[in-house]
């Protein structure tokens, strides 16, 4: 595929009493025993892979949920709805005690210009390392700080929220909207592979307009899910 949105999207769009295309990309972290039994965290058991050989843990663990995106199209937007979810212990927030365990994301431990400037430390944590030179275990935590706090009108939203029967009291009301982007406008052409090269490299040629919040923001803390 050489262009978008003139290829066709074969997923089902949402509408009015049917449900389409739903994507749900999360991230886990293994858990504590403290915190498996804190009621914080929606948790599971999985077999943790060993990223040097491949192999599954002999016994599962206890992972949590520490955030999670969802994407929906729906008649009204083809290209997707796209929200973020995290849990409310993943890093410090303005005016709100820290919670019992302490952060997910942050340990308090740093406080370097990659950490103000960028919102995580050590400064080459987002750089992928090959297999071979990680070291287990870590050797060095990475903190993470959110630098665009999340907006009032969505802090108002989740607190409704969370107010709701079935939410209210369980472990879903220590989860929070961080924002959602959809597209408001269709660019043409949207090039997403070079046809100068054979298509084997990303040449986009327009940005693609989308609403408030659409553009990434230092401090997003999930980008890569």
């Amino acid at each position: 595929m050489s262009q978008d949105p003139r290829k066709p999207n074969l997923f089902t769009a949402s509408s009015p009493g049917k449900y389409g295309a739903i994507e749900l990309k999360a991230a886990w972290r293994i858990m504590t025993e403290t915190e498996a039994a804190s009621n914080r965290f929606y948790t599971s058991q999985a077999y943790v892979v060993d990223p040097k050989t491949h192999k599954c843990s002999d016994q599962p663990v206890t992972v949590g949920l520490i955030g999670f995106h969802i994407a929906h199209k729906t008649d009204a937007f083809h290209a997707w709805v796209w929200s973020t979810f995290e849990q409310v212990d993943n890093v410090p927030a303005p005016g709100v005690p820290a919670p019992p365990g302490g952060y997910s994301l942050y340990d308090g431990t740093r406080s370097d210009t990659s950490l103000k400037f960028w919102g995580f430390s050590p400064p080459l944590a987002y750089k992928p390392l090959d297999v071979s030179q990680v070291p287990i275990p870590p050797t060095q935590a990475t903190n993470v700080l959110r630098l665009a706090p999340i907006r009032s009108d969505i802090q108002a939203l989740n607190a409704k929220v969370h107010q709701l029967p079935g939410i209210q009291g369980t472990v879903w009301e220590k989860y929070e909207l961080v924002d959602a982007q959809w597209q408001t406008a269709f660019p043409e052409p949207i090039v997403i592979s070079d046809p100068k090269d054979g298509g084997r490299s990303l040449q986009p040629t327009n940005r693609v307009p989308h609403r408030r919040g659409g553009q990434h923001q230092h401090g997003d803390l999930l980008p890569g899910l």
